[in-house]
C-alpha cells in the first residue's frame, strides 16, 4: 500500500480502484471454479462455500463503494485515517476470499471423497449447519479452520450478516487439511472424526440432561459437553499456570479421542497410531508439557475404549492392543518424573463424566459394538472372497439384533459404511501377526511382513473403497425409489397428457 502524502486523496482513488479490480477478478475466477463442480452429493459443501464466498465478494465491493463515496466528506484531518483503514480492510478482506480460490481447484481422489460423503452427513446430525470441506496439503499433520459469519465479521459486521442471511442462519464451513501421502488410504481417514470432535465437544449440554451436580449456578452458564466434564472438578492443587492449561488441553485431545472411537469406530485407533503418533515424537515434559498428553496416557485411555467393541481374550482385542502399541515412543515404560503430578488421576475422574454424557452428544449417530459385532462376520467373509462388502441379503440372512426385521418384498440392505471401514481393516490387521512395540512406522507397514502387509493393505482399501462406493449407491436408489412411487402417474393419465 503506497503510503499518503499530506492528502492521500490520490492514494485513496488509486487504493479503491485497485481493490475493486482485485474483487472483480475474484468474482470471475469464483464463477470458473463453480463451473468445475459437477454437481452431484460430493461437491454439495463445496458449491454451498462458493456460493457464500460470492455473496461476501459482492458484500465487500459494496462496502469499498460506500468509503468511497464518503471519504469525499471527511475533513482533511480524517482522510488519512480513513485511508490507513481502508488500507488494513482490504487486507483482511482478500485473505477471506483470495486465498480460498487455489484450494477449490485442488483435486480430491476417490478414496476421499467414498469417505467423505457418509463422514459429512453423519456429521451434520451431531453438529448443526456445518459443512465439511476436505484439502490436500504436504505436511503430515491434520489440520482445521474454520470460516462463518464469526470470522467474518471480525472484519465488518456487515460481511458477517450477509453470510447470515444467505443460508438463513448461522453456517460453519470447516477446512479439513490432510496429508497429500495419505489421501488415498481410506483407513486413514478416520483421524477426522477426532477433528470433528473438536467441534462437536464445543456443543451445549441440554439443561434436562445434567446431573444435579453438574448444574451450573446461573441460568446463563450452560456447560458445553467438554466443560460439564472438568467446570467441576478442579485440576491437582499445586500446578502452575502452564500445566493447568496444558491439563485442559490434554482431556480436550482424549475427548476428541473418545468422540472419534464411537463416532467412526476403532478404526481411529489405527489411524490414530499410523497417522498422528508417528508425529508426536516428543513425549512432554515437567517444563514443557505442551497441548498433548503423553503417549502412554492415550494409548492407555484408546485400549479402554477398544475394549467396548472387544471382549477380553478375543484376536481382535489382542490385535489392536498389539498394533496401537506398537506405536509407542516412549518404549512401553509408562510414566515418567517429568510428567504432571496426578495427571493420569485426575483425567481418568473428568473423562469419565464426559463418557457419561457422550452419547448425549452423538445421538443416533454414535457407532455402538453392537453394529460392528453385528455386522463383521458378514464383512469379513466377502472380504476374504474379494467382494466388497457392501449389502446383506435380508430375504436370505436375517439381519443382526439390533435392526429390525425384513419386510414383505424387502431383499437386500445396506451395510452401514462404518462397520466397511471398520470390518475390512479388522480382517486385513488379523492376516498378521501383532507387531512389538517400536516396531510401527506409519503406513501400515509394521512387523517382519512389511511387502505382504502392505501388499494386502492395499487389498483391504480398494474392497472398503468398493464396499463403501456400493452401500452408499444402494441408499441413494432406495430413497429415489421410494419418492418416485409417489410420483408415479397411471398409464391412462400419462396418455392423456401425452396427446395434449
Amino acid at each position: 500500500m503506497v503510503e499518503p502524502t499530506s492528502d492521500p486523496s490520490g492514494p485513496f482513488a488509486v487504493l479503491i480502484e485497485d481493490t475493486l479490480r482485485r474483487l472483480d477478478r475474484i468474482a470471475v475466477e469464483l464463477h470458473r471454479v463453480e463451473d468445475q463442480y459437477t454437481g452431484g452429493v460430493e461437491d454439495r459443501s463445496y458449491l454451498a462455500f462458493v456460493e457464500a464466498l460470492k455473496l461476501v465478494t459482492h458484500a465487500a465491493r459494496q462496502l469499498v463503494l460506500e468509503r468511497e463515496e464518503t471519504f469525499s466528506g471527511l475533513l482533511p484531518g480524517a482522510r488519512s485515517s480513513a485511508y490507513s483503514s481502508l488500507g488494513s480492510d482490504v487486507v483482511a478482506i482478500e485473505n477471506q476470499l483470495d486465498a480460498h480460490l487455489p484450494e477449490l481447484g485442488l483435486e480430491r481422489p476417490k478414496e476421499l471423497e467414498v469417505f467423505a460423503v457418509p463422514f459429512a452427513r453423519l456429521a451434520r446430525r451431531i453438529v448443526r449447519n456445518v459443512e465439511l470441506l476436505f484439502f490436500s496439503w504436504p505436511n503430515d499433520v491434520y489440520h482445521t479452520e474454520n470460516y462463518s459469519s464469526e470470522t467474518l465479521g471480525k472484519v465488518d459486521i456487515r460481511l458477517g450478516e450477509s453470510l447470515l442471511n444467505l443460508f438463513g442462519g448461522n453456517v460453519t464451513f470447516v477446512k479439513l487439511w490432510h496429508p497429500a501421502m495419505r489421501e488415498r488410504d481410506i483407513f486413514h481417514n478416520a483421524v477426522f472424526a477426532h477433528e470433528l470432535g473438536h467441534i462437536a465437544i464445543h456443543t451445549k449440554v441440554p439443561v434436562g440432561l445434567l446431573e444435579a451436580e453438574d448444574k451450573p449456578p446461573g441460568e446463563d452458564e450452560i456447560p458445553t459437553y467438554a466443560t460439564v466434564s472438568y467446570d467441576m472438578l478442579s485440576p491437582p492443587a499445586g500446578l502452575s499456570d502452564p500445566q493447568r492449561e496444558s491439563l485442559l488441553s490434554w482431556f480436550q485431545e482424549l475427548a476428541c479421542d473418545a468422540f472419534a472411537m464411537r463416532f467412526v469406530g476403532p478404526a481411529f485407533a489405527i489411524a490414530f497410531a499410523e497417522v498422528t503418533s508417528p508425529n508426536r515424537p516428543f513425549e512432554p515434559t515437567q517444563s514443557s508439557p505442551g497441548e498433548h498428553p503423553p503417549s502412554h496416557i492415550r494409548f492407555a485411555f484408546l485400549r479402554e475404549e477398544i475394549a467396548r467393541f472387544f471382549p477380553a481374550g478375543s484376536k481382535e482385542r489382542e490385535c489392536f492392543n498389539a498394533y496401537t502399541e506398537s506405536y509407542r515412543r516412549d518404549g512401553g515404560g509408562g510414566a515418567t518424573e517429568t510428567e504432571i503430578p496426578g495427571a493420569e488421576e485426575w483425567l481418568g475422574r473428568v473423562l469419565k463424566k464426559f463418557r457419561h454424557y457422550l452419547p448425549h452428544l452423538l445421538g443416533e449417530a454414535e457407532y455402538t459394538p453392537e453394529m460392528l459385532n453385528g455386522d463383521l462376520d458378514l464383512v469379513r467373509r466377502l472380504s476374504q472372497r474379494g467382494t466388497p462388502p457392501a449389502e446383506r441379503i435380508v430375504a436370505l440372512d436375517s439381519p443382526p439384533s439390533h435392526e429390525e426385521r425384513p419386510t414383505a418384498g424387502e431383499w437386500s440392505r445396506p451395510i452401514d459404511w462404518r462397520s466397511i471401514l471398520n470390518g475390512v481393516l479388522i480382517w486385513h490387521l488379523t492376516q498378521f501377526d501383532p507387531p512389538k512395540v517400536g516396531e510401527g512406522t506409519g503406513g501400515g507397514e509394521v512387523g517382519g511382513n512389511g511387502s505382504g502387509r502392505a501388499e494386502h493393505r492395499r487389498l483391504a482399501v480398494k474392497l472398503a473403497v468398493g464396499g463403501i462406493e456400493l452401500s452408499e449407491f444402494h441408499i441413494r436408489s432406495t430413497y429415489l425409489r421410494e419418492h418416485y412411487a409417489h410420483m408415479r402417474i397411471h398409464e391412462s393419465e400419462l396418455e392423456k397428457r401425452v396427446t395434449r
